[in-house]
Formats: C-alpha cells, sequence, structure tokens
C-alpha cells in the first residue's frame, strides 16, 4: 500500500507539472518576444509544391541568426521584401527575379542591407523592379522547379533571371533533395528539417512539438544549443577557423569529396540549369549565373575553383550571363582580412560589407 499511494501521487504531481508546463508554454510563447518571433518564424517556413519548401506570404516576425537579429517581412508571393505587400503578377517594366539560398536570403540582416535589397533600391530608380525568391537550404533542382512554377503556373511576368548559386547547392543536390516522378522536389532523407508537415520518425515528430509546446523542453533546446555554439568557438582559435572546413565546402579543392558527390552534384545541378534556361529562352528571359566562393575557397586561394570553371563553360555554352565574384575575394589579400571584411564573424554568411560588394558588383555588370 505505501508504495502504491506513492507512486499515484507522484504520478499526480508529474501530471500536474505537465499540464502547468502546457499551459504555461501557450501563454507564453504568445507573449514572450523571443519565444513568439522563433514560433512565427517557424509558422512562416513551410513545405510547398512543387518546389519543396518557401515562405508564408505576408509574413512579419523578427529573424534571429546567430547573435543577429532582423525585421523580416514577405509579400504576396511568399518572397522576402522590405515590407508586406502585394505584388502583381504582371509587370510594368523590366522586372528581375533573384534567386539562390540562405546567403541570397539574406540571413541576419534587415532586406535593405542584403544585397538582393541594395540591388531592389538602386534597380527602381531606372524603373526596374526586383523580387528575391530566395530561400534558406534552396538547391539547382529548386532553383529551376520554383522559378518554372511562378511564370508557368502563377503567371509572374518578368524580363530577367539572376541565380545566385551556392557552393553548398551542389552537395545539397546529391545528399538533400531529388525529383520525384510528379516533376516535385523531395527530400533524400526522411529527417527534414522543416517540421511541419514533413515526413519524420514520431520521435522526431514528437520533438519538434514539444519544443514550440513546452517552456521546459524549450529552456533545455535553447541551453543546449547555447553550450554547444560555446564550446564550438572555444576549440577554435579565429572566427574565420570557425568558417573553414564547413560540410559540402570543399569538392572545389578536395578530391575525394569532389568524387564522392562533387562530380555527381555537378551533373544534377548543370540538367537543372539547361532545364531552366531552355525554359526562360522560349520565353525571352534573360538569364545570370552568379558564382561567389566561401571562407574555405578563400583560405586555399582557390580562384580558378571548380565552381567557376563549371558556371564559366555552363554559360557561354548556355548563352547566359556569367558573374564571376571569385576575384573580389580572393586578390592578393589575407584571407583573415578578407573574411573579417566581409563576412559574419565564426559564420560563412555575408555581413553587411559582403552584401554592398555583391550588389555593386552585380549592377555594374546588369547594366551592360
Amino acid at each position: 500500500m505505501p508504495l502504491r499511494n506513492f507512486l499515484i501521487k507522484a504520478s499526480a504531481f508529474i501530471l500536474v507539472i505537465v499540464v502547468m508546463d502546457l499551459a504555461i508554454s501557450q501563454i507564453a510563447k504568445r507573449v514572450a518576444p523571443q519565444w513568439r518571433n522563433s514560433v512565427l518564424e517557424e509558422d512562416a517556413r513551410i513545405l510547398l509544391k512543387p518546389y519543396h519548401h518557401g515562405l508564408k506570404p505576408y509574413a512579419d516576425f523578427v529573424h534571429k541568426f546567430g547573435d543577429l537579429s532582423a525585421p523580416f517581412y514577405t509579400n504576396s508571393l511568399g518572397f522576402r521584401d522590405g515590407r508586406p505587400r502585394e505584388v502583381s503578377l504582371k509587370r510594368k517594366g523590366r522586372r528581375l527575379l533573384i534567386i539562390g539560398d540562405s546567403i541570397t536570403e539574406g540571413v541576419g540582416l534587415p532586406y535593405e542591407q542584403t544585397f538582393a535589397g541594395i540591388i531592389d533600391r538602386e534597380l527602381k530608380k531606372d524603373g526596374t523592379e526586383t523580387l528575391n525568391a530566395a530561400v534558406q537550404s534552396y538547391a539547382h533542382q529548386i532553383y529551376y522547379t520554383k522559378v518554372a512554377y511562378f511564370i508557368e503556373r502563377r503567371n509572374l511576368e518578368v524580363t530577367d533571371v539572376a541565380v545566385f548559386v551556392d557552393i553548398g547547392d551542389v552537395a545539397n543536390d546529391v545528399t538533400q533533395y531529388k525529383m520525384d516522378g510528379n516533376g516535385n522536389v523531395v527530400r533524400v532523407d526522411i529527417n527534414c528539417r522543416y517540421g511541419i508537415g514533413c515526413q519524420m520518425r514520431p520521435m522526431k515528430r514528437f520533438k519538434f512539438w514539444l519544443k514550440d509546446n513546452s517552456i521546459l523542453y524549450r529552456s533545455y533546446k535553447v541551453l543546449k544549443t547555447y553550450r554547444r555554439e560555446i564550446t564550438s568557438r572555444s576549440i577554435v582559435t579565429t572566427p574565420l577557423a570557425a568558417a573553414t572546413n564547413v560540410p559540402g565546402a570543399k569538392w572545389t579543392f578536395d578530391e575525394k569529396e569532389y568524387n564522392d558527390y562533387g562530380i555527381e552534384g555537378l551533373k544534377v545541378a548543370g540538367d537543372a540549369m539547361t532545364k531552366l534556361r531552355k525554359f526562360l529562352t522560349k520565353r525571352n528571359i534573360n538569364l545570370t549565373v552568379a558564382v561567389y566562393p566561401w571562407p574555405d575557397q578563400i583560405v586555399r586561394k582557390d580562384l580558378d575553383s571548380r565552381q567557376v570553371k563549371f558556371w564559366r563553360e555552363w554559360t557561354a555554352k548556355n548563352d547566359a550571363k556569367f558573374l564571376n565574384l571569385f576575384p573580389s575575394f580572393i586578390d592578393g589579400r589575407p584571407p583573415e582580412d578578407v573574411y573579417k571584411k566581409y563576412f559574419i564573424p565564426f559564420d560563412y554568411h555575408f555581413n553587411e560589407q559582403g552584401h554592398e560588394m555583391v550588389a555593386a558588383k552585380f549592377l555594374e555588370q546588369f547594366g551592360k
């Protein structure tokens, strides 16, 4: 009997704690700014057929990236913008559609400080509208599928498309995504990073739910993430060291990684972009392909990189413009100086100066 009474009391106590945790959490995630914004951002990043994932239209939240935070808005198309606004499918003049991944989305910075936002501001002076369809974790298969979807099925009118291909896209095209039999981009790995609607294992799905609905579990995850970031920074000597040897970066100069996924990834990339070029050519839409290095390429002085060679040859063969940004980062200056000037510390994404430089180089060529 004493044991039974103890178990009953213990179970009741645990049940009360769980109920209180869930109840308080529902209030906290609507009141606490950081929690509220993280929930809003998670809610805004959604699965979308046929191009796998994107952003909800008219999103409005504060985007947090490491130690940085910035307002984040999307327009009626679900594209990042300077404010929530209605975008006409019909163009009034020249219209540029930009697409890329997290660097082009502009993580950690307000839209106005990203290269897409700067290009938008400057081209607007000449009557050219700019739209930014970039989203984190994109790849070449998504670039083709998303651009074709909006132009063909949503009847979005554009005159120019600029694809900012990322070093990590080659790995993503092999290890993350594939095309299914219906022309949809789907995940290769079942452990999807986008929790809403993903086909995840039950435990993964449950943990995702707990993070949104339990203040105790969320606190544990926040502390765990903070500890991991502090630990990772303490074991490297410089911010640049933390931003190199990144997964998916070394295929441009490392033979093993090139053979493991680089060869296949470039083939998938080339096939997807060739489909995009043919699609755009039929509609008299101009195409620009831009390439830029990660810190790994800068440290290795990988100026005439496999990335550069591949897209230089591809654009020449497919009648597209080519913007090579490697010389702007690899120009004889010490890699440490270049990194400090253009990148977010301990990361491979551009800071405000990096975005300004990319925008300036693009604008120089776009007007030609």
